[in-house]
């Protein structure tokens, strides 16, 4: 066994900070990756990270703070080589340097590689939201985080509920959010976008999202409703960052609906400010949706928000008043809402205004970080170890 009890004492004696392993099943470009690059930012000056992930297109978001990786084979490649991959990728990680935390996100399943490799670090699970069947996956999750997390984390109040009625024990769950600074723009930054992506500020109405591009996040709903302004709003235009496997069906339902002049692809973009000040309104038509990360950037900024009534969304956005909420899957109500904005600029003034209120008392990074510097105390706790942290 490699880590255990001694690796605490190490960290404690030597005086340095509790050093913290994040470990995920792939990287993607997606907001569960953005949400560790923006904990691993956020707390810095108070943990040590390190990240065991495989290789993949998220792994640019790591670069540029210097955060050492330890790959190992995706598992779903080959299970049986990548079982030896990850145990073998957690070994090494631990004896690089002592583990006081292992924070596993997206798959339970690799919690128990974690307990099998490090059976006394303490082990935290995010789910990040739970798509496809559901209901089944929640339960199995449920279970599995009973018998090998510490502790577990959700993203919004509707995650916990769903964790609870799946039978989740309630003693592990903790609220940690995910709260963002406003993203840096500038004038030159913002005019520049606008021209790559083709949009006239002041004369179109844009409406946007940021989002990877997976059937999940119901990007083709807000295709098909923006294509069905097209007549009634001819100068509103449809910007869409991000990536995925759902691109080139995205690109040939836009042409289909003769809606290609109207939508623009941006393709990932790392200067979210700058996109961001190029809409008017921001959109998230999502089909399954534990916390809007692009949301909450847009909140920031004072954007107005059409959202889905699902998942977190209703505890970021409040309707008829930071922004409007529909049904899931419901085009013409979504159509009706970005209508509705387009077509009212102090409403969009007004609730823009209001969303960046909710966000700086709700949403706003300091807050995650206090959540999550408890959560993380919290856990270091469990091996009594403080290492001098105090809130």
């Amino acid at each position: 066994m490699t880590g255990g009890s001694d690796a605490t004492s190490e960290s404690a004696t030597s005086g340095l900070a509790p050093r913290i392993v994040h470990l995920l099943p792939c990287l993607y470009l997606g907001g569960a990756e953005q949400y560790v690059r923006r904990l691993i930012r956020t707390m810095s000056a108070d943990y040590r990270f390190a990240l065991v992930a495989p290789d993949g297109p998220g792994t640019i978001l790591f670069e540029p703070d210097g955060i050492t990786r330890r790959p190992f084979r995706r598992l779903e490649l080959d299970a049986q080589t990548g079982f030896s991959s990850v145990r073998r990728a957690l070994a090494e990680e631990a004896a690089a340097a002592p583990i006081d935390i292992v924070h596993v996100h997206i798959e339970s399943g690799l919690l128990w590689f974690a307990h099998n490799v490090l059976p006394d670090v303490p082990r935290i699970f995010t789910a990040h939201g739970i798509v496809g069947a559901a209901t089944l996956k929640f339960w199995l999750t449920a279970r599995i985080v009973n018998r090998w997390a510490d502790l577990v984390c959700v993203v919004s109040e509707d995650d916990r509920r769903r964790f609870l009625r799946a039978g989740a024990d309630p003693s592990k769950l903790r609220l940690a959010g995910g709260g963002v600074a406003a993203p840096a723009t500038t004038p030159e930054g913002a005019a520049e976008m606008a021209r790559r992506l083709g949009v006239e500020r002041g004369r179109d109405i844009v409406v946007g999202v940021l989002a990877r591009l997976e059937p999940e996040k119901g990007v083709d709903l807000l295709i098909r409703a923006v294509a069905s302004l097209q007549g009634k709003l001819p100068r509103l235009r449809l910007l869409i960052a991000g990536a995925g496997g759902q691109e080139a069906r995205l690109r040939r339902l836009a042409d289909s609906l003769g809606a290609a002049q109207q939508v623009r692809f941006a393709g990932y973009v790392r200067e979210v400010g700058d996109f961001l000040a190029c809409l008017d309104i921001y959109a998230q038509p999502s089909r399954a949706e534990a916390f809007g990360l692009g949301v909450t950037e847009a909140m920031a900024t004072g954007l107005p928000v059409v959202a889905s009534r699902v998942g977190g969304l209703p505890e970021q956005v409040v309707d008829g008043e930071t922004g409007l909420l529909v049904a899931p899957g419901d085009i013409y109500a979504l159509a009706g809402a970005i209508a509705t904005l387009t077509e009212d600029a102090a409403l969009r003034f007004y609730m823009g205004r209001a969303g960046k209120a909710r966000h700086a008392q709700y949403l706003s990074l300091e807050q995650f970080h206090r959540n999550m510097y408890k959560i993380y105390r919290e856990a270091v706790a469990l091996r009594g170890f403080t290492g001098g942290v105090t809130l």
